[in-house]
């Protein structure tokens, strides 16, 4: 709730700022503010979803919490060597740490694509702002969305990334 009254007071100065080069008592030359917005969500789950990472990453998560579950089953009915499922269990929560960081440095790197991509096409199309589309744009236009942009750049840059078969 905090971060979303943060944001709308963020989105209101930007606004705010824009707008201000419409008062008639400023002298000189007045300058444009190019506002565009993308969908962050969409664009982090179309790269998430196309990453043989990401698939990697789920299927040792099921495999994981499979394992647990039936240690915990084993624990509850009693049956099998208390201390040594014990010990089961805790190194299979070592393993669940150590995916979670395996997880997290993923979604990082999705996100730094996506940040340069943005860039990239912030600077091709001369935006000055590029807003999250989500509760801080309260309306605009489709044209001024760049979502579709901004997956093409992060595509481009894969391509550039993979290496030449031969």
């Amino acid at each position: 709730m905090k971060s979303t009254a943060l944001l709308s007071l963020a989105a209101a100065a930007v606004m705010a700022v824009s707008c201000s080069s419409l008062r008639p008592e400023q002298k000189g030359p007045k300058e444009t503010v190019t506002i565009r917005y993308m969908n962050l969500g969409s664009v982090y789950e179309i790269l998430r979803n196309r990453s043989e990472t990401a698939a990697s990453l789920k299927k040792e998560r099921e495999q994981l919490q499979s394992r647990m579950r039936e240690i915990e089953e084993k624990l509850l009915s009693g049956e099998g060597d208390r201390k040594k499922l014990m010990q089961d269990l805790q190194s299979l929560r070592d393993g669940s740490g150590r995916l979670d960081k395996k997880e997290q440095a993923f979604k990082e790197e999705i996100l730094k694509k996506i940040s340069t991509a943005v860039e990239v096409v912030a600077k091709e199309i001369g935006a000055d702002f590029v807003l999250n589309m989500g509760d801080e744009v309260l309306y605009s236009q489709k044209k001024y969305d760049i979502t579709e942009e901004v997956i093409r750049e992060v595509m481009r840059q894969e391509q550039r990334r993979d290496p030449v078969v031969r």
